[in-house]
């Protein structure tokens, strides 16, 4: 079992598994009912200061747990 597969974190998704082919790889995440952040960027134009620097925030907070449960290194 990979540690995607067993870590959740309040500014992640579930990571259900994933599958390649010769080009891509494609992975199987939780559904997010808000949707991507980038459909919010289309839709309503540039982020707030505020608001940016909250979802930088949760960003950093969510690379700070990867890296503490040895997910990944050197952020």
């Amino acid at each position: 079992m990979s540690p995607f597969e067993t870590s959740q974190y309040l500014a992640l998704i579930w990571s259900y598994g994933y599958f390649h082919d010769k080009h891509r790889v494609f992975l199987v995440l939780e559904y997010t009912e808000n949707g991507e952040l980038y459909k919010h960027h289309q839709k309503d134009g540039p982020f707030t200061e505020h608001k940016a620097a909250s979802y930088i925030s949760q960003i950093a907070d969510a690379l700070a747990y990867l890296q503490k449960k040895k997910i990944i290194h050197e952020i």
